[in-house]
């Protein structure tokens, strides 16, 4: 005789001490369903990504005629182009100088932030404007790499600053030091990227300093991610190395 157990499992699982009968299904969701959401995200990915690409000239349409087609296409100011410049790369389809399309990304990513600005400044009595003071740089500047959202500095960062004020050893030039942070460790927010700089670069002036570098030569300027590297052609093809503090020797001297 079978207990009440026994008959409880016999008949919820349709597996008795005969084997046979049906296992009945689990309450819940179909495990299909997960497989279906995946393709759906995917897909809502791609056109997400196709319409990012779909960068056009003013007046023109999707298929390139170059009729006007309101509404058919953007311009590359409506979209930001380091975005479409970044898709392509990650689909191993960087941009082709030579394309026409790609050539015009291309120009609005070496030209961000120039041309007219929409409002009007203030007219000053002055026709032309020069800085209080005269500054440029030698060509004898290094950076200082560092981790992803690190403040630590590497072996490799330690022997740069060592080799870098050895060579300043002796002279009375201004070193700038000017941190960095890159995109990804900042993730859209710039004040984030400008404390991560801002720590970078006391944790480089301390180095300085302990080697040799006398304070009254130092001085310290952030840009955020507001400066990342660029290659040739304009493009920031590795974000990584925007981690990282530049040292600038200035041709302006400290004053004793």
């Amino acid at each position: 005789m079978m207990s009440d157990n026994q008959e409880k499992y016999r008949g919820g699982r349709g597996i008795g001490f005969g084997g046979c009968g049906h296992e009945e299904e689990a309450p819940g969701a179909p495990e299909w369903l997960i497989s279906f959401a995946d393709m759906a995200m995917l897909l809502m990915g791609f056109f997400v990504i196709l319409f990012a690409l779909n960068v056009q000239p003013k007046g023109g349409n999707a298929g390139g005629g170059g009729e006007e087609s309101e509404g058919a296409a953007m311009e590359v100011q409506e979209i930001d182009p380091e975005l479409i410049e970044a898709v392509r790369r990650a689909f191993h389809n960087p941009l082709n100088p030579d394309d026409p399309r790609d050539a015009r990304v291309l120009q609005a990513i070496r030209h961000r932030g120039a041309g007219d600005a929409s409002t009007k400044g203030v007219r000053g009595r002055e026709q032309d404007v020069r800085s209080p003071r005269d500054i440029d740089y030698f060509g004898e500047g290094t950076d200082v790499p560092f981790a992803f959202k690190s403040l630590s500095m590497t072996p490799q960062s330690e022997s740069i600053i060592t080799d870098f004020a050895k060579s300043q050893a002796g002279r009375r030039n201004v070193i700038e030091v000017r941190g960095h942070a890159s995109e990804p460790e900042a993730f859209n927010r710039p004040q984030e990227g400008r404390e991560i700089a801002w720590a970078r670069a006391q944790v480089v002036v301390k180095r300085l300093e302990a080697a040799g570098i006398p304070p009254a030569r130092i001085r310290v300027q952030i840009s955020g991610t507001s400066e990342p590297r660029r290659d040739h052609l304009g493009l920031n093809t590795r974000p990584s190395e925007d981690a990282r503090v530049e040292l600038l020797v200035r041709r302006d001297a400290a004053l004793p």
